[in-house]
Parts: C-alpha cells; sequence; structure tokens
C-alpha cells in the first residue's frame, strides 16, 4: 500500500514539475501567443501564419535594435529571445536572409576546419541539444573553447561545399566577450 502511495506521489510531482516547466517557457511575452507548438490564436482559431507571424515578429525586434556598436547597419540582432527560432528561419527561409547583416552571441564550436556560433537548447539526443550557425572567419583569432563566449558579426551567405549548399556567416567581426547571454535557451 505504501508503494502505491509513493507511486502516485511521484506520478503527481513529475506533473506538477512539468506543468510548471511548460507555464514558465510558454510566458515570456504576451506576444508569443502566435509562436512554438501552438497553433491557434487568441480567439481559439487555427492561425495559417504561424512562421510569417514569427518572421515579423523577430524582423520587428531586431527593427528596433538595427545598429550595433560599431555604427553598422545590423539587420538581424540574435540575443537570448527568439534564438532558436530565428535560427531555424534562417535555414528554412535562407532566401529571405542572403545578404543581411547578423549579430550573434553564444559559445564556440570547432569541427574540423568548420566554426560554429550557438547555444544549448531543449533536446533528448546530443545533436538535439545545440542550436548553431557556422561561420567563416579569414582572420586569425586566438584559440576559442567551448567556455568562452563569443559576438559574431557579418553577412549571411549561401556556400557549396562540392557536395551540397549550406547557409554561413561570412563574418566581419569575431569578439571574444566577458559578458555572457543565456546559456540554454528555450525558444
Amino acid at each position: 500500500m505504501k508503494r502505491i502511495f509513493y507511486i502516485i506521489l511521484l506520478i503527481a510531482v513529475l506533473l506538477l514539475i512539468g506543468f510548471g516547466i511548460y507555464k514558465e517557457s510558454t510566458s515570456g511575452t504576451a506576444n508569443n501567443k502566435n509562436i512554438g507548438s501552438s497553433i491557434t490564436n487568441e480567439e481559439g482559431k487555427t492561425d495559417e501564419n504561424i512562421q510569417t507571424n514569427l518572421f515579423n515578429e523577430v524582423n520587428s525586434v531586431n527593427e528596433a535594435n538595427e545598429i550595433n556598436t560599431n555604427n553598422e547597419k545590423t539587420d538581424i540582432i540574435l540575443g537570448d529571445n527568439m534564438f532558436i527560432a530565428q535560427i531555424n528561419d534562417i535555414y528554412l527561409n535562407y532566401k529571405d536572409y542572403i545578404g543581411k547583416t547578423i549579430e550573434i552571441e553564444g559559445f564556440p564550436l570547432a569541427y574540423d576546419k568548420y566554426k560554429f556560433v550557438g547555444r544549448y537548447g531543449p533536446g533528448c539526443c546530443v545533436g538535439d541539444g545545440y542550436a548553431y550557425i557556422e561561420y567563416e572567419y579569414d582572420k586569425n583569432i586566438e584559440l576559442l573553447s567551448e567556455k568562452d563566449w563569443i559576438k559574431v558579426t557579418g553577412e549571411i551567405e549561401m556556400g557549396y561545399d562540392g557536395r551540397t549548399d549550406y547557409v554561413y556567416i561570412k563574418a566581419k567581426s569575431v569578439e571574444k566577450l566577458d559578458v555572457r547571454g543565456k546559456d540554454t535557451v528555450v525558444n
């Protein structure tokens, strides 16, 4: 009897924790109603323009932050908010982003000759837990580790490696930062 009681108690606690995490991850801003896994709007009607709404919302946030520290026009600024959604949108709708200037902060990650910048995200497996984008930088920079925090500023371009096309940032600058953003992002 005690065993059944403890099992029921454990299930109840796990459910409460799960709903608490869900509530926390969906309660960011009032405008989050059309973003993420929800497919209905405030009136409960099906929203067929989720991706368009996401693109417009992210761009309206970016328009408010168009100037970076170098006084150059920046079209896209990826910080702590909307990180995963914006990275996904860049990959899915790359034609809308080619030629745009981007500023992105995150962990540096290197694999062979390839360099990436990204952040940890939700997921169950090794590849699921990291949202990133490749960058190329012609200048020598100090060796970076995954413990560092960097800001990459450059232009989004399309490349071809002999097998496939890929989206990347042609970096104008790569800075090592002292102040970190959020290591793990959920949106």
